[in-house]
């Protein structure tokens, strides 16, 4: 979970499952949501009630996670409208609510969570988006811009790692600028994302990055993410990677190049150099 929960936020998350009553208020754009959503059947709440009350004096997160999915189970198509209004209750609490309204595959979560996303201010905003990153929806990717551009050092981290569960097209460009990033955090994130898509641009820049990065953490990111990759025309670039001095990009440059090209002929980079100078055979 990128959202820590703690007592306090738990009951606010069972009122948005549970209870019908104004102790759970509602922002107008969301109940206009429920309402489109409504069915004529009753949600079974009664039996979860009980539950509910129990859990949020225990600070059970797990628990919250049981008790919504249990719901969705039972109605999902009532319990879309009903976890709709909990997304206005409390903004720490509205991650556990996206979060199941993805699973029970609610409709128009995407622009719930561009509304939400457009008024979040705290740390919520990065698990909200998260959350539904899932859903691979292009709608979240100008949150996803003006966070590359003005976020923080986490926040960025954060993104990086949604954008690469979602490795839509278009969000390529952002990961390629947070590969240049300021902060070896974000680059090392920036590089193990790139690892789920393809091009010459990926790769080349993977190659820079495993070569030349000051920080090993980024060039073993960049190293895993080659092998991921999957390209024959990185293999020079891989060779080069075997040459590094620490360990840990060391021995995931030896990983993937045994992974590119499926056969081990040891560590030793000048080994690897003759074999590529000589034309690249491999055992028949």
């Amino acid at each position: 979970m990128l959202l820590n929960q703690n007592t306090r936020e738990l009951p606010s998350v069972f009122c948005a499952l549970v209870i019908f009553s104004v102790v759970c208020f509602t922002v107008p754009a969301n109940g206009a949501y429920a309402a489109s959503l409504r069915s004529p059947k009753p949600p079974p709440t009664s039996k979860y009630v009980k539950d509910a009350l129990d859990c949020a004096q225990k600070g059970d997160a797990d628990c919250v996670r049981n008790l919504a999915k249990g719901l969705l189970r039972d109605d999902p198509k009532a319990a879309c409208p009903l976890l709709a209004k909990g997304i206005g209750v409390d903004e720490k609490s509205a991650a556990l609510v996206f979060e199941a309204m993805v699973e029970a595959g609610c409709p128009k979560i995407d622009e719930l969570a561009v509304e939400f996303l457009s008024k979040a201010q705290d740390e919520s905003r990065m698990a909200v988006f998260a959350a539904v990153a899932r859903t691979k929806s292009p709608a979240l990717l100008p949150f996803a811009a003006k966070i590359a551009e003005q976020g923080n050092g986490w926040e960025k981290e954060q993104l990086c790692i949604a954008l690469g569960q979602m490795a839509l097209p278009d969000a390529l460009p952002l990961l390629l600028g947070a590969a240049k990033d300021s902060m070896f955090s974000v680059r090392t994130q920036a590089a193990t994302a790139l690892g789920f898509f393809k091009g010459k641009e990926v790769a080349d820049t993977l190659c820079l990055l495993g070569k030349n990065d000051t920080n090993p953490g980024v060039r073993k990111a960049a190293a895993l993410a080659l092998k991921a990759l999957k390209e024959w025309d990185t293999i020079p670039c891989l060779i080069a990677m075997l040459k590094d001095r620490e360990p840990d990009p060391f021995f995931a440059a030896h990983e993937a190049i045994v992974a590119v090209v499926g056969m081990d002929l040891g560590t030793k980079a000048a080994i690897w150099e003759d074999w590529w100078k000589n034309g690249a055979k491999l055992p028949k």
